[in-house]
């Protein structure tokens, strides 16, 4: 008579290899069942041709459907290597989470009616919409605060005219956290519905710039004449890990072939 390898309580391993053919298990449970690796066996089916059938049970997910494993298609896993496993499993678990779970960052806002922010679906930017408040500097060198007007409809906007330099308030400050920084740039559509441009071209907040009065703002300027309404979505924001403590090596020589100037790679 044949000597039964496992018993009922046992944890195995499925071993690789094992196809639904061969095994009549189908494939996304065979593997699943091995990916997991906490299988236990549930009941022992011995046949008056001496063959063995282990039950198996996925303990992690349990499995609707029963199925049952030769001797030759399993592996027993020691206490040893089952805890390892575990181990392991649970650490990954653990740093799926953490890589998965969202960045939480401290914000103020300016103006209790602006929109709060959103990041939208289709892009991992975060648009920035202009409050009332601000300062603008006119073609001639005059300096005054914007002027907020209501039109016929009740909607509060500022006109300007090309030449003008402005500081738009963005109505929020914000705290990222150590180790990263905000960076505001242009919406794509900017300059075709305002006629503005960036004049600090790519904006960079640090992580000390974060105390309850340190409100971002756009800085631009106008190149025709034009109109933004309260609460327009006017740039966008990113929060970015900052550049990494360097060291600086000075050499005589780089041991490096030059690439060339600017423009030296051609225009095709």
């Amino acid at each position: 008579m044949q000597i039964q390898k496992f018993e009922i309580g046992d944890k195995v391993r499925i071993k690789q290899g094992l196809t639904e053919i061969n095994s009549g298990v189908p494939s996304e449970t065979l593997l699943e069942m091995y990916e997991n690796n906490i299988n236990t066996i549930i009941a022992i089916n011995i046949y008056k041709n001496n063959t063995i059938e282990y039950t198996v049970e996925n303990l992690k997910n349990p499995m609707e459907l029963t199925y049952y494993f030769l001797e030759e298609e399993l592996e027993l896993i020691s206490e040893e290597t089952n805890l390892s496993s575990q181990v392991e499993t649970l650490v990954k678990e653990t740093l799926d989470k953490l890589l998965n779970e969202p960045y939480k960052v401290k914000v103020k806002y300016h103006d209790s009616s602006m929109p709060k922010f959103e990041q939208i679906e289709k892009g991992n930017w975060i648009d920035c919409r202009v409050i009332k408040g601000g300062k603008i500097t006119h073609s001639d060198g005059t300096k005054e605060p914007l002027n907020w007007q209501i039109d016929e409809n009740g909607n509060y906007y500022i006109e300007y005219k090309q030449g003008d330099f402005m500081m738009l308030p963005l109505g929020f400050s914000i705290n990222q956290g150590k180790g990263y920084e905000v960076n505001l740039v242009p919406r794509s559509s900017t300059f075709k519905n305002y006629g503005i441009i960036q004049t600090n071209h790519y904006g960079v907040g640090d992580d000390t710039f974060v105390g309850n009065n340190d409100m971002y703002h756009f800085p631009c300027y106008a190149l025709r004449d034009g109109r933004i309404n309260l609460y327009d979505r006017i740039c966008q924001m990113k929060i970015n890990k900052a550049m990494p403590q360097v060291i600086f090596n000075e050499v005589e020589d780089m041991e490096s072939e030059d690439r060339g100037g600017f423009g030296s790679t051609g225009t095709k």
